[in-house]
């Protein structure tokens, strides 16, 4: 993890402003319902509360728990889960919930509160437990507050008091752990279902944890400089990591887990720590440790819910927000991805700043890979999971997955992701884990699979409206899936339950299918473009169209609309598939849109589109019919009736009588016309409003006996209704009932059932009615019935039902029948066509003969044979064949085998079994049967060869056609499948070989026909006949299989061949072929030749160059060119890429005209090379000038240098250089330095080195030739850098050379100095002389002295005495007394030392010097300073004295001394006894002071304002111009005093102000300066602000309050929140709480707008007109008028007066116009005074203020207003 500062949202403070907690909403992942914000609070209690950014959005102080209360702290702070609320834990024993709301700018309100008995140290919030907050307190205790219920429940108590110092929990708040003072830590775990939690103690450490934090595993430090990690299930120890011998490693101050709980932050003294869990190595790491130096101690640390951002907070009052992330990249311009950690990714939109946080469930895996589809759905890959999402809804899925690279992905369903690999569908629900459902298909088009998620409810097909048993009253899943399991078979799949609910085989192609939304219909279109639409429920499937070229449902509608042709279908009712709409288009469908209540269908018709609108009714009823009956029907109600609309009613009408719905029903049967059924229906409607109207209880009408009754009836459920009668005891009814039917065998059961009277006359009734009517088999069952067998039978022949009466002789075979009535039953079923029947009479009467005739003529054959071999064994074969023939014509051929067989016919039976393709059975009887008459069984072996040909078993099929003795036949069996190994054994045993060869080649030339060639080629080659097989490929021009069998048969011919298919592919123009056969023949240049000779030189050139290479092909492309010629020519060599060729070859040639002429035209790149070649040419030459202009125009000039260099003509060189080449100009001056140096020109050398930029030659130079004193002089001045190197050299050149000469010495001292050699540095700059200094000044060997005591006293402490002494005694002799006296005085030869400084009249060392370290001297130094003073320097008393007092008065201004200056200024004007004005020396000295006050380096941060305005009103001012400023600033503050400054100060400051300002206008007003208004109104503002303040003294309050309101006028010179606050205050006393509302809540608005440092947003509709607008006003120049509290205060007031309905703002507004008139009598009158004032002041007379004259005067003015 890499954290990155971001930015300082609250900057650090000179002092300890601690940061107590701070916290970020634990917004969930992916839920963007509430706003980011990060909370941060320190000491002054008032919490912070800023944005994602890190911009602050809003500020409020913590509450205490008793009013007015400020002893208190914030310790705690924590985030709801829905981020909504935030608790506060404070010191003065109380934990306070704040609401916040959702988003930015919600009122906060206290919505709990805990008090406590101790103060509240610490808490923290689960996530997943939203009611219960999880605090500690400073006596130990552990509590939860339930934010529901107002209680708190103690989870843990010590037995004594033991400062709990921290407290985490798990994320869904079921362990809880805490840290004491004593250093125990105690683990707190809920039991499943239980409300109390067992305590375990964890550990005992040293000191208290006040680090501690729950995540992957429990983490705990504190002052032993040691972290520990504990299991989270065991609480055993994991690891320690200490850090006791890291002396910069203090405390462990916090702790906090980044979300996953992986990676821990832990605070400490400039730095934290970061620890990560290795899921390598399974182990905790320390992976980084971040230092930020004047950080002191975190105190405060808090991770963002997302983990990317962590947020920190320390002592010095800092607040600093880091980035968190491993790494960051941006996806396809239109995302930004942010790795948190290998499985955390915040995945945010650029064009929105929404963000997603994609994150793996698993442990240790890693998101490898992101992609982004249709800009919405996301797939992301880790080494074992797959994860999928929704970016516009915000829902993740993860799923195991081990990825082989050839998924693919389809999001047509904007409800799951569907994954498709290797065959198989896996279909996941985004925001689920799990696999929804999976499936085997290899037909993955969208058209061909449609996935429906609880569009709609599941309805069945016979659902009638109320929720069924099976729905649990609540509506389960509908999820379903349809698919394609082959090409013709779909398969519907419920997803909820992983069942199949359908499977539909179709007979042709299916290449469309899509569900319904409800899901349980699904419409489909095959190959044949037939359209079916399938019921799920119902199992049931029809055809809609027979042709159908479009179909698709109407969106979120069960509506379907289809295309045939040049027609649109809708079927509004899916199951009536016979009720179609048609609309005649001309073009073809392209979608279909519902917008705003209209469903319309777009066609396309070619140069336009048109829009047919649907009937928005008809699609609605479908929608609305499993919602409500009623709506249903008023949908239906205006459309006329049609076979749509009819369907729908029909509809209706079965879903409201289930339903009971009977008004309902009435109406659907009216509009279908079926008055009947509308008729019964409005009398059982009047039945059951008669019921209600007895009993009042609709519900138990419907229940009524006579309504269930006539209900069923309506159904057509008579024996429910029968029931319900006889239940009640109403016989009677159903009887009636059934007579009304007609049904009279039913009312007579039950009139027999219930022992009705009248049962057996309703009984003969019925008899009779049937025998007159006719229906004599009624009558019959009847007799049967009552036991009148005989008179039964007689009635069903009567009736001619015979085979009925044959019926009841069967069942009734006890009874001896007469022959005459068996006789008289066996004719009637033979003239009725049931011999076989009638045959058993006869049987049964003895008569056999007839018997078998009828059982023949019946066709009853097995009677027949059973019958004839008891009576007629004679003819028992001759029936068992005429049986099988019929069987035969019967189709039953199977059958008629085993007859046939008994028959003794083994032919008909052989050719029955091949019919029946029974052929092992028919192989069994020939081989039995026709064994020795082969004649005969040639035909069915013929038969048996076909059968097992067609079955592909040709071995048996072999046998039979050899038995068949069609052997041809078996071979060309062979041949057509080529088997050509069996069929040439087939023909070489049975055939000669001449036939054998006739045969293979008959039968090859019918396959070259039929264009067969390789089996044709087979055939020859089976024979022996290749070049058959040849000529057949040359006829047929397959050349290539043609030389394929000539290199294999005849290799002698193969050159031949391809030459004169090469000859005859080139007359042909076939030039390709022939160029293929002309280089396998190896004669390429005949190809070459072809190319040339039918002008394809493009060709000639590939062909030469594939066989002959670069040369051969460059030599075509030069003849090419030659053809051509000209520029044409040259041309033609460009486009064949030889120009550069053809170039160089001129160039080698030096034929540089012809080579200009081929680049410039061709290649003119190539043209600086040729100038190049061309100026080497002429440097050879020694034709330098031509060389050189040719090198120029090559643009290679630095090489016409190096010629000039190499020439050692240096001008020309240099012209060269500063012509074309100025980057060379130095390598001229080196080259020309270098030929200097070597000849001995080393001035030369020198000047032209450094000339060229390259001082190291030089300095080489004078090395090499041991000139050391130039080296030296030269790497001072220009490589000093160096000069340690070049002494060095020096040194060692002097240890073999001897000593250096004194010229040299100097530069050898600064040598040893540079070189750390500071002894020998010392003696020789000590030793130096004067001769030795180059310039012979003494002054420069002063300051070589001091560079020896500079390096003793700073680097040879034991010589610093013994130096210092010796250079302090050379700088006096040089007269550098001042030098030497610091020398003395640093080695403590202090008397010498202050001698010294008093010799350099250096008073203030000496004084200093004998008042700090030689004290013993401090009073002959002041002695003699005083001296000094008297005698030569004279301060300012006594020039005064003097009476020169204008100099000392200015001494005194420069020192500071005021009250010297006006001092002496008043003794010096006593005499002239002016008043009035003061005199202009006495001001303008005053102006200085207050100037010096206020505007003064030494004053500028604290200016001294009162002081200012004192000494103007004590000693007078000036009407200049310069001064205005002064006197604004002066008054402003004046002014803008503060509630508690003025309670402090007094009226003093705003009386004086007053005086100075009135001198001020007084004189600008004589003069008649422009200015004058302005201070009018300055000194109006501070006259009317002094009289308010006295009236409050006097106690008259309604004066006090008018000349607040008077003061809003002038609210420019006041501030504006201290006007309108004093002006709501006065009002207030008074009483007057219409207009303290309107100026408080104006005070607040001024407060808020000086809060954000902008004013613009005020809105001054309110006062417009009436006061002055603060727009744009200043900020106040020294704060707010009011603190904090009395702020909080008046917002209170404010919003308790604005709860009032007493309050009314236009009332205030009418308050402050009538008050502003009383104001305005008051200032007029003021005005007046001031008038007065000043014509005194103009006379000279003193000005008398008598304030309370003035508030007497205004009392009058008052009470003669009112």
């Amino acid at each position: 993890m890499q954290l990155r500062h971001l930015k300082s949202i609250m900057p650090p403070i000179n002092g300890v402003k601690q940061i107590t907690a701070m916290a970020w909403t634990p917004n969930r992942r992916n839920d963007n319902s509430a706003v980011v914000r990060l909370a941060v609070v320190s000491v002054d209690k008032v919490v912070q509360l800023f944005d994602e950014m890190g911009v602050r959005q809003d500020r409020f102080a913590a509450k205490a728990a008793v009013k007015g209360n400020k002893n208190f702290l914030v310790r705690c702070i924590a985030f709801s889960p829905d981020c909504t609320k935030l608790a506060v834990g404070q010191t003065d024993n109380i934990c306070i919930i704040y609401k916040l709301g959702r988003n930015w700018g919600h009122k906060k309100t206290v919505c709990n509160k805990f008090p406590q008995q101790a103060e509240v140290t610490a808490m923290c919030w689960p996530t997943e437990t939203p009611q219960k907050l999880i605090f500690c307190t400073s006596d130990g205790a552990v509590k939860i507050g339930n934010t529901k219920t107002h209680k708190t429940q103690v989870l843990f108590q010590p037995n004594e008091p033991n400062y709990c110092v921290a407290v985490c929990s798990s994320p869904d708040g079921q362990t809880v752990v805490s840290a004491h003072l004593d250093g125990t830590i105690f683990r707190m775990s809920f039991e499943s279902g239980t409300s109390t939690a067992a305590v375990q103690k964890i550990a005992q450490h040293t000191c208290p944890a006040y680090a501690l934090d729950f995540g992957r595993c429990i983490l705990a430090g504190g002052g032993d400089q040691k972290v520990h990690l504990y299991n989270v299930e065991t609480c055993e120890k994991i690891c320690d990591f200490d850090y006791t011998e890291d002396d910069k490693v203090q405390d462990m101050t916090v702790a906090r887990f980044a979300p996953g709980g992986t990676t821990c932050v832990v605070g400490n003294w400039n730095c934290f720590f970061i620890y990560s869990y290795d899921n390598k190595s399974e182990s905790w790491r320390e992976i980084s440790r971040k230092e930020i130096p004047n950080l002191h101690s975190i105190t405060a640390l808090s991770w963002k819910s997302d983990g990317s951002k962590l947020a920190i907070g320390a002592t010095c009052g800092v607040a600093d927000i880091y980035d968190a992330c491993l790494r960051r990249y941006r996806y396809r311009g239109a995302f930004e991805f942010t790795y948190i950690s290998p499985s955390q990714v915040i995945v945010k939109r650029l064009s929105n700043n929404e963000r997603v946080v994609v994150k793996s469930n698993y442990d240790g895996v890693e998101i490898t890979r992101i992609n982004i589809f249709q800009n919405r759905f996301l797939v992301a890959n880790t080494s074992q999971t797959l994860l999928m999402g929704d970016l516009d809804k915000s829902l993740i899925s993860e799923i195991p997955w081990v990825s082989n690279g050839s998924e693919k992905f389809f999001f047509d369903n904007e409800s799951v992701c569907m994954a498709y690999n290797v065959g198989e569908l896996t279909i996941v629900e985004y925001g689920s884990n799990e696999i929804l459902g999976s499936c085997r298909t290899e037909h993955m088009s969208p058209h061909l699979l449609s996935v429906r998620i609880n569009e709609q409810p599941y309805r069945p097909s016979n659902y009638d409206g109320e929720p069924t048993p099976s729905f649990g009253g609540q509506e389960p899943d509908n999820k379903k899936v349809a698919y394609l399991l082959d090409i013709q078979t779909i398969r519907i799949v419920d997803l909820a339950y992983g069942t199949s609910v359908a499977q539909i085989a179709h007979d042709s192609k299916i290449d469309f299918l899509e569900l319904n939304t409800g899901a349980n219909l699904i419409l489909f279109r095959d190959k044949r473009h037939r359209l079916h639409i399938y019921d799920i429920d119902l199992q049931k499937r029809s055809t809609l169209l027979p042709f159908c070229n479009y179909a698709q449902w109407v969106p979120e509608a069960d509506v379907i609309v289809a295309q045939n042709r040049k027609t649109l279908c809708v079927w509004y009712n899916p199951s009536a598939a016979d009720k179609m709409t048609t609309i005649g288009i001309n073009g073809d469908i392209e979608e279909i849109e519902r917008l705003n209540g209209h469903t319309t269908v777009i066609v396309d018709e070619g140069m336009q589109q048109s829009r047919y609108e649907l009937k928005e009714g008809l699609i609605m009823f479908g929608n609305a019919i499993n919602v409500d009956l009623t709506k249903a029907m008023d949908t239906l109600d205006p459309l006329a009736l049609s076979k749509e609309t009819e369907a729908m009613w029909r509809k209706l009408l079965e879903r409201s009588l289930k339903q009971e719905r009977l008004n309902i029903a009435q109406r659907c049967a009216v509009a279908l016309g079926d008055m009947p059924q509308a008729r019964f229906l409005n009398d059982i409607n009047k039945t059951v409003n008669a019921i209600v109207a007895k009993e009042g209880s609709r519900a138990r009408a419907l229940e009524h006996y006579t309504v269930r009754a006539k209900l069923a009836m309506l159904q057509k459920k008579y024996k429910e209704a029968e029931r319900i009668f006889v239940d009640r005891n109403h016989p009677d009814e159903a009887i009636d009932m059934y007579q009304m039917l007609h049904r009279w065998d039913l009312a007579i059961a039950v009139a027999e059932k219930a022992g009705h009277k009248d049962a057996a006359s309703m009984k003969e009734k019925y008899e009779e009615y049937l025998l007159q009517s006719h229906q004599e088999q009624k009558a019959a069952e009847i007799k049967i019935k009552d036991g009148d067998i005989l008179g039964g039978i007689s009635l069903y022949i009567k009736g001619s039902l015979p085979a009925k009466a044959a019926r009841v002789i069967r069942n009734h075979g006890d009874i001896d029948y007469s022959d005459e009535l068996l006789e008289q039953v066996a004719t009637a079923l033979t003239n009725a066509g049931m011999s076989a029947q009638a045959g058993t009479f006869y049987e049964r009467m003895g008569q056999s003969q007839r018997a078998l005739e009828a059982y023949q003529a019946g066709n009853a054959w097995r009677e027949a044979v059973a019958l004839a071999r008891q009576s007629f064994p004679e003819q028992v074969m001759q029936l068992e064949e005429t049986w099988a023939d019929f069987l035969v014509s019967q189709k039953q051929v199977d059958a008629a085998i085993g007859h046939y067989i008994e028959a003794g016919v083994v032919t008909k039976a052989i050719e029955a079994a091949l019919d029946a393709k029974q052929w092992t059975r028919a192989v069994t009887l020939i081989q039995d049967s026709l064994q020795a008459d082969p004649e005969t069984a040639k035909p069915y072996y013929k038969r048996l060869a076909r059968h097992f040909q067609e079955l592909d078993n040709y071995e048996e099929a072999e046998k039979f056609w050899i038995k068949a003795g069609l052997h041809r036949n078996a071979v060309e069996m062979y041949t057509s499948v080529n088997r050509w190994d069996d069929a040439h054994s087939v023909a070489m045993a049975y055939m000669n070989e001449s036939d054998v060869g006739l045969l293979y080649i008959t039968q090859a030339q019918r396959m070259e026909a039929a264009g067969q060639l390789k089996m044709a080629e087979k055939l020859y080659l089976k024979v022996k006949e290749p070049d058959l097989a040849i000529q057949m490929y040359k006829k047929a021009q397959k050349y290539d299989q043609m030389i394929r069998l000539v290199g294999t048969y005849r290799k002698d011919l193969l050159k031949e061949t391809h030459l004169h298919l090469a000859q005859q592919l080139e007359m042909e123009a076939r030039m390709k072929e022939a160029e293929h056969h002309y280089t396998q023949a190896e004669e390429w240049m005949s190809a070459v030749n072809m190319y040339r000779a039918n002008d394809q030189w493009d060709e000639a050139i590939r062909v030469a160059h594939l066989n002959g290479g670069k040369a051969a092909s460059n030599r075509v492309a030069y003849a090419w060119a030659m053809s051509i010629g000209g520029e044409a020519g040259a041309k033609l060599l460009a486009r064949l890429g030889l120009v550069e060729q053809a170039i160089d070859f001129n160039i080698e040639r030096h034929n540089f005209d012809h080579a200009f002429d081929l680049a410039r035209t061709c290649l003119t790149k190539k043209v600086p090379e040729v100038h190049l070649k061309k100026a080497l040419y002429l440097e050879d030459e020694e034709r330098f000038k031509e060389a050189e202009d040719e090198f120029v125009k090559a643009g290679k000039p630095k090489e016409a240098i190096d010629m000039w260099l190499h020439q050692e003509d240096w001008m020309e060189a240099m012209r060269v250089a500063e012509t074309f080449e100025p980057a060379s100009i130095p390598d001229v001056f080196v080259a020309q330095g270098n030929w200097a140096a070597q000849k001995k020109d080393f001035k030369t050398a020198e000047k032209l080195y450094v000339n060229a930029k390259k001082p190291e030659k030089a300095m080489k130079m004078y090395t090499d030739a041991k000139m050391w004193q130039d080296a030296i002089r030269f790497t001072k001045t220009h490589l000093p850098h160096k000069l340690h190197h070049v002494n060095m050299l020096r040194q060692r050149d002097a240890a073999t050379s001897g000593a250096v000469n004194d010229s040299e010495y100097l530069s050898a001292a600064q040598s040893w100095e540079d070189m750390g050699d500071y002894n020998r540095a010392i003696d020789a700059y000590l030793n130096c002389k004067i001769e030795q200094v180059p310039s012979g000044n003494e002054d420069e060997l002063l300051d070589i002295w001091l560079k020896a005591a500079k390096l003793a006293q700073e680097h040879v402490k034991d010589r610093m005495q013994s130096v210092l002494a010796t250079v302090a005694d050379r700088m006096k002799q040089g007269n550098r007394l001042s030098v030497s006296g610091d020398l003395l005085a640093t080695i403590h030869r202090y008397r010498e030392a202050i001698d010294t400084y008093i010799q350099a009249n250096d008073w203030d060392k000496a004084r200093e010097l004998s008042r700090t370290k030689a004290t013993d001297f401090q009073a002959m130094v002041d002695k003699k300073y005083d001296e000094y003073l008297v005698n030569v320097k004279k301060d300012g008393g006594e020039l005064v004295n003097t009476g020169n007092w204008k100099a000392g008065v200015d001494m005194y201004v420069e020192r500071r001394q005021w009250n010297k200056v006006f001092e002496t200024l008043l003794e010096e004007h006593l005499t002239k006894k002016v008043i009035v004005p003061k005199p202009p020396i006495l001001a303008s000295y005053s102006l200085k002071n207050a100037h010096y006050f206020v505007d003064h380096e030494d004053n500028r941060e604290n200016p001294k304002i009162f002081e200012a305005i004192h000494v103007l009103k004590m000693y007078g001012t000036e009407p200049e111009k310069s001064h205005f400023d002064l006197y604004r600033k002066l008054a402003s503050h004046a002014l803008s005093l503060t509630r508690q400054e003025s309670a402090d100060m007094g009226l003093k400051p705003l009386a004086e102000a007053r005086d100075f300002l009135y001198s001020v206008l007084a004189e600008l007003t004589q003069q008649r300066s422009s200015a004058a208004a302005e201070f009018r109104r300055l000194f109006q503002a501070v006259h009317w602000s002094l009289l308010q303040a006295r009236a409050a003294q006097e106690g008259l309050k309604e004066v006090e309050a008018l000349l607040s309101i008077a003061l809003l006028k002038e609210s420019g010179p006041i501030a504006f929140d201290k006007a309108f606050c004093i002006a709501g205050e006065k009002c207030e006393k008074m009483g007057w709480t219409s207009l303290a509302y309107a100026f408080y809540n104006r005070f607040i608005d001024i407060i808020e707008a000086i809060d954000d440092e902008d004013s613009s947003m005020l809105d001054n509709a309110d006062f417009d007109g009436v006061l002055p607008s603060p727009y744009n006003m200043d900020m106040p120049p020294r704060g707010k008028y009011v603190d904090a509290d009395h702020e909080e205060e008046i917002r209170e007031k404010v919003l308790a007066w604005a709860m009032d309905d007493a309050i009314e703002q236009d009332e205030a507004l009418d308050l402050v116009n009538d008050k502003l008139r009383y104001a305005d009598s008051i200032s007029q009158d003021l005005n007046k005074r001031a008038n007065k004032w000043f014509q005194k002041y103009q006379k000279g007379k003193p000005n008398d203020w008598n304030d309370q004259e003035s508030l007497q005067q205004l009392q009058r003015l008052l009470r003669m207003a009112q």
